[in-house]
């Protein structure tokens, strides 16, 4: 099924028996920045007070290095990575504590804009610490390439400890590619034989512009989407067509596994010989 799948790459396989430009891909590789506090961030990226704690992991789940203030002035550490999507912070405070995290992100590191945040339920992890992960409330801006953690306020400087941090171009949430067809822009990859047909629009519903083989060859277009969850294609048909479209899914683009799809009945959309209908992942 599917769901269970979860795979990252949708191509869609046109075989029926009507030209793109070449194109570069349009998606990007995950890439993340990862830090277990295990040392100091570099200076520049922080401010000086910060320390390694490597006191009682048997407290904080085994964490055998946290980053925590030397004062209770705020602290702050910087981190970059092109494109930041998503973010997660474990976080461990201590029974009481008023310390308050936030985020903020920036496309140069000097203009900073705040990143809404919440945090999961907090887990008891041992005579009076609780443990809290941190992550974006929704998407985050386009053009984020700094995040900034800022830890302010609090009755001691050990009371909040900074656990491991992961910074990923891949967002954590929602995320829909919506296709008009109207250009390639939403593409990840085409075979050769296609074009855009923009005539008689009244003819499928409205619809101003289909892709349309422009051989007999089977073809494929590709979309690019991390965790993909779900497809709708619209396709029309015109009376007659013995062609047959299949949906496979990758998580690399190099090895695909067939997708069970259904489709609504046929509905007229606007002329006698032409109908459409919507393609969805089988239940």
């Amino acid at each position: 099924m599917f769901k269970k799948l979860a795979k990252s790459l949708l191509i869609m396989v046109l075989i029926f028996t009507a030209v793109l430009p070449v194109m570069g891909v349009s998606a990007h590789a995950e890439e993340t920045n990862a830090d277990d506090f295990s040392t100091l961030p570099a200076a520049e990226h922080r401010s000086e007070n910060w320390l390694i704690d490597s006191s009682n992991p048997q407290f904080f789940e085994g964490d055998a290095a946290r980053l925590v203030r030397t004062s209770t002035e705020t602290g702050y550490a910087i981190y970059p990575l092109t494109g930041v999507q998503s973010f997660t912070l474990q976080a461990y405070y201590f029974s009481g504590s008023t310390a308050v995290i936030k985020f903020y992100g920036s496309p140069d590191a000097d203009i900073w804009t705040e990143l809404p945040a919440i945090n999961d339920s907090p887990t008891a992890t041992g005579s009076g610490w609780y443990g809290t992960v941190y992550t974006p409330s929704g998407a985050l801006p386009d053009g984020v390439n700094y995040l900034k953690i800022e830890v302010s306020g609090d009755l001691d400087t050990w009371l909040m400890q900074l656990g491991h941090l992961t910074l990923s171009n891949v967002s954590l949430a929602p995320q829909t590619i919506v296709d008009e067809l109207d250009d390639i822009a939403q593409l990840y990859a085409h075979s050769t034989n296609w074009s855009l047909d923009t005539s008689n629009p009244a003819f499928f519903g409205g619809d101003h512009s289909r892709a349309v083989r422009t051989a007999d060859s089977a073809e494929s277009l590709v979309y690019h989407l991390h965790n993909l969850q779900h497809f709708t294609t619209r396709m029309h048909s015109f009376a007659g067509s013995s062609g047959t479209i299949k949906f496979y899914g990758s998580a690399d683009a190099s090895t695909w596994t067939e997708l069970s799809a259904v489709h609504e009945p046929p509905q007229a959309t606007g002329d006698a010989a032409w109908t459409g209908m919507n393609y969805s992942p089988a239940l």
